[in-house]
């Protein structure tokens, strides 16, 4: 405990300090986190990550930059699973050129209770205020990291007609995300576009699929601590992507482009 503390971390593995605790397909195990950014046309790696972080809701914006700078190209569009819904990445997406198509992942009555959600409130911008599906109108109460918190009236929902259906409180509230708007369009999106999650399983899973049978049959890496992790990794991509070239170029081509 003392040797977290002096080092800042939140969690520490003796046989190997690099890696953290991951939620995985087999359960909770000591892992790392592979991120890979994949071309739609041949399916070959553009971009690589190992990383520390335990899930993938800060990937979205530096693994679409690194692809599009790998591109060299002024806009580019990108898809991934709802594992990287994040409004503040969404965002950094849009101003960066990048159209993202990411199923937008939003938390709603965690209690499992059948009550109203924010989407069954209309928001009204020019009053920055929201309106129940009884018509009644929900304020700004306070601002909390960006998002805003609205309340509604205690003596509106002490008489409203539809109260069971939307709050066990004394009054209802509903909060606003910073980037509510990014949000919105990442749906909208979507709703245009559900072909694109498809698309997804078809590119990204390809080369994973191909990593784990031929380089990782084990299951494990190899290499200790994040150094030999990243090593290992850069080593199975580029025996992936030369073996992809190979497929789709041929042996000869390659042979002549490396000659």
């Amino acid at each position: 405990q003392a040797l977290m503390k002096s080092m800042g971390l939140e969690q520490f593995n003796t046989h190997e300090s690099d890696a953290r605790m991951m939620r995985t397909p087999k359960g909770a195990r000591v892992a790392y986190n592979v991120q890979t950014a994949v071309d739609a046309e041949h399916c070959l790696i553009l971009h690589h990550e190992v990383t520390q972080e335990g899930d993938d809701r800060k990937q979205l914006e530096p693994m679409a930059k690194a692809a599009k700078a790998e591109l060299k190209q002024k806009a580019l569009t990108v898809t991934a699973d709802m594992g990287y819904s994040n409004g503040q990445q969404f965002q950094a997406c849009e101003e960066a050129s990048i159209t993202a198509y990411v199923p937008p992942n939003r938390t709603s009555n965690p209690g499992g209770e059948a009550l109203f959600e924010r989407k069954d409130f209309t928001y009204d911008a020019e009053q920055d205020r929201y309106q129940c599906p009884a018509g009644q109108w929900l304020t700004l109460k306070q601002r909390h990291k960006g998002d805003r918190i609205y309340q509604a009236a205690i003596s509106d929902c002490a008489g409203c007609t539809l109260k069971s259906q939307c709050t066990t409180a004394k009054r209802r509230y509903v909060s606003r995300h910073a980037q509510e708007e990014a949000f919105e369009r990442m749906a909208q999106r979507m709703q245009m576009h559900p072909e694109m999650m498809e698309r997804r399983r078809s590119i990204v899973e390809h080369p994973f699929g191909n990593l784990k049978q031929w380089l990782f049959g084990n299951g494990r890496f190899l290499l200790r601590q994040l150094a030999g992790t990243r090593a290992e990794m850069a080593l199975a991509v580029t025996a992936y992507n030369l073996k992809r070239a190979i497929s789709v170029l041929g042996a000869k081509q390659i042979m002549q482009l490396m000659g």
